[in-house]
């Protein structure tokens, strides 16, 4: 099924760029990371479009409804959240047990050696906690990717949609 291939590639993409965030882009840009995480979450979903557009000229003869459009987009949607709950499981208590951790202390002694403030360093280092931990990395990916990923199929449905013409059923005499 389309809907599943492009869940699985969309997932593997946010997976990826999940962890480039984590290794690379946290520990160096301090708070305004968080902002681009949702932007790495949002890029991979836009795979939705060709997902629908693939739907209509593969599988349907280059003919979709909207609602067609949309049901294959909020499937994409509802699977890749699925399986990103599922990878950020994985990771978060499996292949990196401790990352929270690791990351808030690399970030401190990053703040320190650049001679930050302690009250600047204090926010930073909580607002790694609260934001990089399991359970809110797993709530926001999964609040982000379902509302993102709806109003997207949405989008998308309405740009592609395309209907039979109907039969003129005039007889000329």
């Amino acid at each position: 099924m389309i809907e599943f291939k492009y869940s699985i590639f969309i997932s593997f993409l946010i997976f990826i760029l999940m962890i480039i965030e984590y290794t690379l882009l946290v520990p160096a840009l301090k708070e305004t990371t968080f902002y681009l995480g949702l932007l790495i979450t949002l890029l991979p979903l836009s795979l939705i479009y060709f997902a629908i557009r693939e739907k209509r000229d593969k599988v349907n003869f280059g003919f979709i409804s909207f609602n067609e459009g949309l049901r294959t987009g909020i499937i994409i949607t509802f699977t890749t959240a699925i399986i990103i709950v599922f990878i950020t499981y994985i990771y978060f208590e499996i292949i990196n047990k401790g990352m929270t951790l690791r990351l808030s202390k690399e970030v401190e002694h990053i703040l320190i050696s650049s001679s930050t403030p302690r009250e600047s360093i204090d926010k930073t280092m909580e607002f790694i906690e609260l934001n990089y931990d399991l359970q809110s990395r797993i709530s926001n990916n999964l609040l982000l990717i379902i509302i993102a990923g709806s109003g997207i199929s949405a989008l998308c449905s309405s740009m592609l949609k395309k209907s039979q013409r109907k039969q003129n059923t005039y007889i000329a005499k």
